[in-house]
């Protein structure tokens, strides 16, 4: 259970960072660009999350390759464990 705790810390930390870089950038801008920035912060958002879905979890959590990284759960797929 600490590996979830610890994996939903540090993801609000990485939400707040986000809000703060928009908040960065849309002060450094005209007005009439902000809306750039909100969609590109939005955007990093999803890619990343969609990246972490693909090969994230199974390099944390997957089955390990000599300590190292995991080799299985890719794409959330479970493997059977034998």
């Amino acid at each position: 259970m600490p590996d979830v705790n610890w994996i939903a810390f540090s993801s609000a930390l990485v939400f707040s960072m986000q809000a703060g870089f928009a908040c960065l950038e849309s002060g450094l801008v005209r007005s009439k660009n902000s809306i750039n920035f909100a969609t590109k912060n939005l955007t990093d958002l999803c890619v990343s999350g969609v990246i972490f879905w693909v090969f994230g979890y199974a390099l944390m959590f997957g089955a390990s390759y000599r300590g190292w990284f995991g080799t299985s759960s890719f794409c959330l797929i479970p493997t059977r464990r034998r």
